[in-house]
């Protein structure tokens, strides 16, 4: 429906399937909030993306039923109006016979989309509000500075995780920073910004709406878990808030696959694409099938999240039980 190619969006669903940052929400009950909001994100996205083609009001009622059940399945929901009205932002909206409007129709279209889904979030958080007696909060006192600081720490987090998933734990050694740092503050600054800057670079090669948008996929889910006060401490980050994001982030890589799409065909496939896609999907099948095996058992988890997050006060409290329980 975005991008309208087969192969991306073959690649894009291989890659969001597999990738070993799903070990979180798979192996652990308590992680299927994140797939099951996710099956209510992607169903609204369909019905909003199929309401731009046919049966506009009827479309985006059910977008609208879905964005509801995916608000009573998690909180992260509320961002979906902003997904909404990045996709209309960029992609406009063609109507029969006129050109492509301009910026600011195409903005002022794309707000009155996004406020579609205004009574919904409103009564959402008329109701949360009401029960825990305000939206959220903080469990951690984090000045401005200190957010600052860490914020780059835990970008580079989720981009290392992503293009190298090579040591999944439940838990990882993500602290907050009040003092400026090289290697935690400047080097991850510096990663983060390399990678923005290879993006932007090849966005026209890419496809700069479809790049733009799987940005926005990937910023937009992600920004309430950058909201760092509201997270106790010592669970700065973790591999399922990237759940979602994890959409924009497989589109981009998919988009740079598409490349290779050229040359001798094999059963009906680019044989450079295949190739490499199956290379690709068996590595971080290995990967994926390696760290969902540390969830065995309390005392498997923990052993190993103690060898990846050493530092970590709630690993050690629950290592330090295990060994407890074993007499050691």
């Amino acid at each position: 429906r975005v991008t309208g190619r087969p192969l991306v969006a073959t690649f894009a669903a291989l890659i969001f399937a597999v990738h070993p940052m799903r070990h979180e929400v798979v192996a652990w009950v308590s992680g299927t909030t994140e797939s099951l909001w996710s099956v209510f994100f992607f169903a609204a996205l369909l019905a909003y993306l199929k309401s731009r083609e046919v049966h506009r009001v009827r479309w985006m009622g059910v977008s609208g039923i879905f964005y509801a059940a995916a608000l009573l399945s998690k909180e992260t929901a509320i961002v979906f109006p902003a997904v909404v009205f990045a996709h209309a932002w960029i992609y406009g909206e063609r109507v029969a016979g006129e050109k492509q409007r301009g910026v600011w129709r195409r903005l002022s279209g794309a707000l009155l989309v996004a406020l579609a889904y205004a009574p919904l979030a409103l009564l959402y958080l008329v109701v949360r509000v009401h029960v825990l007696h305000g939206f959220s909060h903080a469990l951690s006192r984090m000045s401005l500075p200190t957010f600052a600081l860490t914020l780059p720490s835990i970008l580079f987090f989720y981009v290392k995780q992503w293009l190298l998933p090579l040591r999944m734990s439940v838990f990882y050694d993500t602290e907050s920073w009040s003092h400026f740092s090289v290697q935690h503050v400047l080097l991850p600054l510096l990663g983060v910004a390399l990678v923005a800057t290879v993006v932007w670079l090849f966005r026209r090669k890419l496809g700069t709406r479809e790049v733009a948008f799987a940005v926005a996929c990937i910023l937009i889910p992600l920004a309430p878990v950058l909201d760092l006060a509201v997270l106790p401490p010592g669970e700065l980050a973790h591999d399922r808030y990237f759940y979602v994001p994890g959409f924009g982030a497989a589109l981009l890589v998919s988009l740079a696959f598409e490349k290779l799409a050229s040359g001798i065909v094999v059963w009906r496939l680019p044989q450079r694409w295949l190739l490499a896609t199956l290379a690709l999907l068996m590595l971080l099948c290995c990967d994926t099938a390696n760290a969902v095996r540390y969830w065995a058992n309390d005392n498997v988890l923990y052993t190993h999240s103690y060898g990846i997050a050493p530092k970590n006060f709630i690993v050690r409290a629950n290592y330090a039980r295990q060994l407890i329980i074993q007499g050691d």
